[in-house]
This record gives C-alpha cells, structure tokens and sequence, in this order.
C-alpha cells in the first residue's frame, strides 16, 4: 500500500509536469506484477521513491530505460560496494534532500484552506501524521483515509432544504443528497411547512440541486408526495437527478402523474 501510494505521487507529479496521460490502474498492475515476479525469485518487494525517481529526473532521464541502466549499473558495481563503505551518511543525506526539496509544495497546504476547509483538513491532517509517525508511513496514510472517509460521510448527511411560501403554494429545493442518512429530514420539513402554511394547496418540490437519490430517498420522497395530497395538495416533482431518474420514477409509479 505505502509502495503504491509513493509511487502514484511521483508518477503523477511527474506527468502533470511533463503533460502526460498517467493512469493508476496500469501503475497498480504493473507493481502488483513486479512485486509477484520478486516474490518468486526471493527478491525485496519493489516500488517507487520520491528520492531515487528525482534524482534519475535531475540526471536528465526521460525513458523507463533508465531503470534498466540504473539496474544493471548497480548490478554490476555490487563486488566494489566496500568502495562506499566510507562515505559519511551526510553525503547520502544530501543527496536525497537536494533531489526531494523541489517536490516540496507548501503553498497548495496554505491556499487550501481558502478553497476547501474539509479538503484542508485531510491535507493538514495527513501531513502531520505522516511527519509525526514516521516511519510508520502505513498508519499516516491510513490516518488520511479515516479523514477522507469522514468528510464524506459528513458531506452525505448535510441535506439543506429550502422552503418557499408564494402565497398558497409551496416550493421544497433540497440540496445535497436524499439517502437513508439524510430522507427523514424531507418528512419532518412537509410536517414543519404545513404547520406553519396551513392555507397552502400547492407544493412544488424541486430535485434539480440534488446530486442523487437511493431507494430509502425515493421511498421516502414517496410517503412525502402521498402525505401531501392527502392533506389536500397539488402536488408535483421537477428535476430530478439523470442519474437517480430511473429509481425514482420506479418507486414513484402507479402514482398519478408524480412528476407532474
């Protein structure tokens, strides 16, 4: 997973400055394949490196040829090893500061906060983690997955309904998205509109500002559309999502004219 998630960094970081197609799924098979082929020979498991890919991208490399070269260099070097022996780790340190350092983009952490205060705090939080828990690299991005997981869950359950009352007729614009999380919301909004617009004959309810809609959503736009005409109502759908339209007119059908 760490090696995956490396190497999917690097390699697009380097597309998009190159202006190249990358594609995960080819990435993944390709470690997946390369770690199988290890595993049977007794080799390391493999995977990309922010300081080994640089400093291949800062010697002038621009070919997957330059791993084989690279390979077979060290390779053949391996009897001379002892040669390195006594070259200070400082060196080696150096080496791979001055071929990281200009991967290191602080301004999209800092900007990030203006355009997304979620987003910010998955990036924020991911970044401590990962500094923090080093080298424990598989629980800081596990730490950044349990955010995104969070923040998507916190976005599903934010159903905001706007209600407007034009003199006897009432108009629901629900936004977000009308799942099991979220239906009961729109059932308690008929009840609270009806209480507080009781001359009300017409509701208008507009699905258009909806991303989707599940089977519990439809089902509950169902009861919704059945409690209005019952209290005496015209009522009628619009807009509903193209993605969700088939669910929900199947749910909706034998109705009269449920989407008006």
């Amino acid at each position: 997973m760490i090696g995956f998630t490396e190497a999917a960094s690097i390699s697009r970081r380097f597309a998009t400055e190159d202006r190249v197609r990358w594609s995960a799924d080819r990435e993944f098979i390709s470690q997946g394949a390369a770690n199988l082929a290890a595993a049977m020979t007794g080799g390391m498991p493999c995977g990309g490196s922010f300081s080994r890919s640089s400093v291949n991208r800062m010697s002038g490399a621009s070919t997957p040829l330059s791993g084989l070269i690279t390979g077979l260099t060290v390779l053949a070097f391996l009897p001379f090893a002892e040669v390195l022996q006594p070259l200070p780790l400082a060196v080696l340190g150096t080496i791979v500061i001055v071929a990281v350092i200009g991967l290191m983009k602080f301004r999209p952490l800092l900007r990030i906060w203006r355009v997304s205060v979620p987003q910010a705090i998955i990036a924020w939080g991911t970044f401590l983690a990962t500094v923090l828990l080093t080298p424990r690299l598989d629980i800081a991005v596990l730490v950044g997955v349990g955010l995104s997981v969070a923040v998507f869950l916190w976005r599903s359950l934010q159903l905001e309904i706007d209600v407007l009352a034009s003199g006897s007729s009432l108009r629901f614009t629900p936004r977000g998205v009308l799942w099991f999380g979220t239906a009961q919301r729109l059932d308690a909004t008929l009840l609270d509109a009806l209480a507080a617009h009781p001359t009300a004959t017409v509701l208008d309810i507009d699905l258009s500002r909806l991303g989707r809609i599940d089977t519990t959503g439809a089902l509950v736009l169902r009861s919704v559309i059945d409690q209005a005409r019952g209290a005496g109502l015209e009522t009628t759908v619009q807009g509903v999502p193209p993605q969700s339209q088939q669910l929900t007119e199947r749910v909706l059908r034998g109705d009269r004219d449920p989407l008006g």
